[in-house]
């Protein structure tokens, strides 16, 4: 005998179907695992189980009237993969379920023994019953093709096959006990709507176990900026180099921290000079103008200031008490301050840096009329005109 086929294979990679490695994928996925510790399903896993199940078949299943499975045991299994979103599971599964016959009879078939297969696409719940493992309740809906063997009859033509294709649907809960450990409970129900002569309903309660196998996992991505789209094991993961330290601060004026050191305005602060000595009245007896011990003491502290700073001007001002007339005060002060400025330039001072002036009796410092009072007022003022520089320079002896 010669024969020929051909066909057409497929080998479908999960990792590139369900996530894991996909080059097309935004997300990088880490390398693919089978066993290691694991919460909840992940994109990839596969589940791997099987389980014990009893069926209430149908009155007209199999041959109505003639050959009717018993409602009783069967055992199958199931292979599941979960997807991008591992909420959702692609799952098929198979089941044998081998049974007498309900309806006796000589010639009749003695054992009808049920098989199906069903692809279903389920929906996770997920659950945290106990620990930190997640559990699902699970509803999924599909198609499934059930098929009866019949044996025993008296006639070879009753060792034969029907076939029905239908719908399936499915409620179940996947408790997790262990890592990648589940054992799983199942209500299932199939309907064949073209079981001829009418259309025939199966339910089936399961229980078994499942296993999770695999599944992949996000890769931690560099976080360094310009680098996320690596994963973070990679050796291109690397701190980029620190920015250079910025320039330093310029320099800021020490006396006023609004302006730069260069700038021309930044000079040290103007002390504040007590000019006491240089501007201290001096006072005369009653109508006199001849300069007193104590006046004279007063003057020549003055002496060495005016010395230090030869551009100051100073303006001398003869006052006098109430006494006497207006006209007569007038000049006594006049002559007052011209014997302070005679005694000054006796000591050395230019004559030219002295303004006179008498005010008379116009400016009393005292208003009181007693002898007292009158001394107060019976004086020279000095008044400092201007320095002649940037500042007023203390005597060394100071």
């Amino acid at each position: 005998d010669f024969g020929a086929q051909a066909g057409l294979q497929l080998s479908p990679d999960l990792r590139n179907l369900f996530g894991g490695g996909a080059t097309t994928n935004p997300v990088m996925w880490a390398p693919y695992v089978w066993w290691d510790e694991m919460a909840a399903p992940l994109p990839g896993t596969v589940e791997l189980g099987g389980f014990a199940q009893w069926t209430w078949f149908d009155k007209n299943a199999g041959i109505e009237g003639a050959a009717n499975p018993k409602d009783g045991l069967g055992y199958g299994g199931r292979l599941g993969v979960f997807l991008s979103d591992p909420r959702w599971e692609i799952e098929g599964d198979g089941y044998y379920s081998p049974q007498n016959n309900d309806i006796p009879g000589a010639t009749r078939p003695t054992d009808v023994n049920a098989h199906a297969f069903a692809a279903r696409l389920n929906y996770n719940f997920p659950l945290r019953l106990f620990g930190s493992r997640e559990s699902q309740f699970i509803i999924g809906a599909g198609g499934t093709r059930t098929s009866y063997k019949f044996k025993g009859g008296t006639n070879p033509r009753d060792d034969t096959y029907t076939y029905n294709f239908g719908a399936s649907g499915l409620a179940g809960l996947r408790f997790t006990v262990a890592n990648r450990t589940a054992l799983r409970f199942d209500g299932v129900l199939d309907y064949m709507p073209n079981h001829k002569p009418s259309a025939n309903m199966n339910i089936h309660v399961r229980g078994g176990l499942s296993f999770l196998l695999g599944g992949a996992r996000p890769e931690a991505m560099c976080t360094y900026p310009g680098l996320e789209s690596i994963p973070a094991s990679s050796p291109n993961c690397v701190a980029p180099p620190p920015p250079p330290p910025p320039p330093p601060p310029p320099a800021m004026c020490q006396y006023n921290p609004n302006i730069l050191a260069t700038d021309p305005l930044c000079q040290p602060p103007v002390t504040a000079v007590d000019t006491t000595k240089i501007t201290a009245p001096i006072y005369f007896d009653f109508d006199k103008s001849t300069i007193r011990p104590d006046a004279a003491a007063t003057l020549d502290a003055k002496v060495p200031w005016l010395q230090a700073n030869p551009g100051m001007r100073i303006r001398i001002e003869g006052n006098a008490d109430e006494r006497g007339s207006d006209e007569y005060n007038l000049a006594l002060g006049q002559r007052r301050a011209a014997s302070a400025k005679r005694y000054l330039v006796d000591h050395g001072i230019a004559a030219d840096r002295f303004d006179l002036v008498s005010y008379g009796e116009e400016r009393p410092v005292c208003t009181e009329h007693n002898e007292a009072c009158w001394q107060q007022n019976r004086r020279d003022d000095f008044r400092i005109v201007t320095i002649g520089s940037d500042r007023i320079v203390v005597p060394p002896m100071e």
